[in-house]
């Protein structure tokens, strides 16, 4: 490593590089191909700690909203407890900081370095990458943040700046609790940059969102599933969300082995647009039967079939804390596996309110199916079939279900708990008995 001083009328440097056989390499560059990089930025920084005493948040921005928060930052105002680095057109509220330049930036990074009250911190990639000189004075002033408790990555590609977070998360005293990726493409390197953060993160998340925009076959490299064994390292974890990954046989045991780990506060695990399949609910399904506090499963969407469906009722027979369950867009669930999954309403064990079979061919007979299962069920309050083919006649089997006419004892026997199909059917679909059944199943009587 070589500190390289340059005068302002420098014209020429030139860089000496000695190898090891003892020859010697010169490098011929002008000042102007070293703009941005790391020595100039660093010094940037030391510049910011210099000048702090003295300059005026005026002379560091004209924008009276930006002003207003590096005003609050500087003197830890109580109430500014969330951050947003963000772009002007996508600012929504007065927590949303949007720098005109690198200036901005870097000062923002200064400031947020020393303050103890911000707890919530959401950086855009668009402003971060949008002054490259200002990234190094940025991150060094959030590595020395204690305050943060929960930070927010949205459109981040590649992985350099995942960096930053490894010794953030070492130097945060009060420990991060909760981290979120919202369309992220890392690849392999920004998911082992990502994966020794995490194990730099003192065993304390309590929430982690790692979420894609599009399903890509593997955007992480293999990488993935030494990203779950890290977070098995968090026995804290109350909720977990992975969306649109490429889960293999390699991810999906690492995520057993993370399941069986955090079994003692998870609550939400959210698996959509997942592909897992059959090999996958197979390795999760012991891992599942752990979890005795989940509370809510999402499965939309992984090609679960019949043999899954076995595997994931087995599981959850005996979770008496589940109350949503998403299985929507798995259409190879066929009428036998319909015959199995009702054994989660008719168990006694069962506290399931929402269940969610959007688009996966619910018909007439399996609307029969459920409606006979439901008889006897004083749980579930919604059930979601939109998407699907069901006709009048399966409307027909669910209107005996809420108002059994044939007697009055019938009548009171009826299930009286359903309260809705879905937040997406449209009224006109439900016939108007069935609709004045659960208005009066929602009513206090």
């Amino acid at each position: 490593l070589a500190t390289i001083s340059l005068e302002e009328n420098a014209s020429m440097i030139h860089i000496i590089f000695r190898t090891a056989d003892s020859g010697i390499i010169i490098v011929q560059l002008a000042p102007k191909d070293l703009r941005g990089t790391y020595i100039h930025t660093m010094n940037n920084y030391i510049n910011y700690e210099a000048q702090a005493s003295t300059i005026q948040i005026e002379d560091i921005t004209s924008d009276k909203d930006n002003a207003s928060i590096l005003r609050r930052l500087k003197r830890n105002d109580p109430d500014l407890t969330e951050l947003r680095l963000t772009r002007v057109h996508l600012a929504s509220d007065d927590g949303d900081y949007c720098p005109d330049s690198a200036h901005e930036l870097g000062w923002f990074g200064y400031y947020i370095g020393k303050n103890t009250t911000v707890r919530e911190l959401c950086l855009r990639s668009s402003v971060v990458e949008g002054f490259s000189t200002a990234i190094e004075p940025f991150c060094r002033g959030l590595r020395k943040n204690t305050s943060i408790k929960e930070i927010v990555f949205v459109d981040f590609a590649g992985g350099e700046h995942f960096q930053l977070l490894g010794s953030f998360f070492r130097n945060n005293e009060l420990a991060v609790i909760e981290l979120e990726l919202d369309t992220c493409d890392l690849g392999a390197d920004g998911c082992r940059l990502l994966t020794s953060a995490i194990c730099e993160c003192k065993g304390t998340l309590e929430h982690v969102a790692i979420c894609n925009e599009s399903h890509h076959e593997d955007i992480y490299g293999g990488q993935l599933a030494n990203l779950l064994v890290a977070l098995s390292m968090h026995p804290q974890l109350e909720s977990l969300k992975l969306s649109n990954h490429f889960m293999r046989k390699n991810e999906c045991m690492a995520l057993a082995t993370l399941l069986r780990c955090t079994t003692t506060k998870l609550h939400t695990l959210d698996l959509h647009y997942n592909r897992i399949g059959i090999a996958g609910v197979n390795l999760l399904g012991g891992a599942l039967t752990n979890t005795k506090l989940l509370r809510n499963l999402d499965l939309r969407y992984n090609d679960i079939d019949d043999e899954g469906v076995d595997v994931l009722t087995h599981a959850l027979m005996h979770s008496s804390m589940l109350q949503t369950l998403t299985l929507a867009g798995n259409t190879s669930i066929s009428t036998r596996g319909y015959h199995t999954l009702t054994a989660l309403l008719t168990s006694p064990n069962s506290n399931l309110e929402d269940l969610d079979l959007a688009f996966t061919n619910f018909d007439d007979d399996r609307a029969l199916i459920f409606a006979n299962a439901l008889a006897s069920n004083c749980k579930l309050k919604k059930l979601r079939i939109w998407g699907n083919t069901m006709t009048a006649k399966g409307w027909l089997s669910f209107s005996n279900l809420l108002c059994e006419t044939s007697s009055i004892t019938n009548t009171y026997l009826s299930n009286h708990t359903l309260q809705d199909f879905s937040d997406h059917l449209d009224e006109q679909e439900k016939p108007y008995d069935v609709k004045s059944f659960l208005t009066l199943n929602k009513g206090a009587d």
